[in-house]
């Protein structure tokens, strides 16, 4: 498991760069698309000139039916 988080963080960071590094502004949050290229994050509405990238991420799940239950302390 040290091993699998540590990976992934090394490949978070890694993506995290290329973004910054190709000028691409992240925004985290929940949001609205709205029509013309805009999106409203909160009280924030940003209007894009070229593309949105809407990355939804992801949630790991427990299986309660065989005792699987996610410890949610960390």
């Amino acid at each position: 498991m040290k091993r699998s988080r540590r990976v992934s963080d090394q490949n978070s960071k890694g993506v995290e760069f290329l973004m910054k590094k190709h000028k691409i502004t992240v925004i985290k949050g929940t949001g609205v698309v709205q029509p013309g290229k805009r999106v409203k994050v909160a009280a924030t509405c940003m209007t894009q000139k070229q593309a949105v990238v809407i990355a939804t991420g992801s949630r790991v799940k427990g299986i309660p039916q065989i005792g699987l239950e996610i410890n949610k302390t960390t």
